[in-house]
């Protein structure tokens, strides 16, 4: 999944979710997941947090995804 920008450049949002602990266990769970993470990058999308996120030297937008329980169970990233 790529996003083409104005340059020319691609930008790719990679997401890494684990299942297997008490609270990730099947589709149900990770929808849960991703439900909140939607809400995350909702909040990114109005900010400026992607006006940067040009080349291999930004600081582009990323963070963990968090299972019902609170425990870390992926990450994502926007990569340039």
């Amino acid at each position: 999944m790529a996003h083409r920008r104005g340059s020319g450049g691609v930008v790719k949002f990679v997401l890494d979710i684990e299942l297997g602990n008490d609270a990730m266990q099947g589709v149900g769970d990770v929808a849960t997941a991703l439900r909140k993470l939607a809400g995350t990058l909702e909040r990114i999308a109005d900010s400026d947090a992607m006006a940067t996120c040009d080349d291999e030297m930004s600081d582009c937008p990323s963070g963990r995804v968090i299972d019902r329980n609170g425990n870390k169970v992926g990450e994502w990233e926007v990569l340039p």
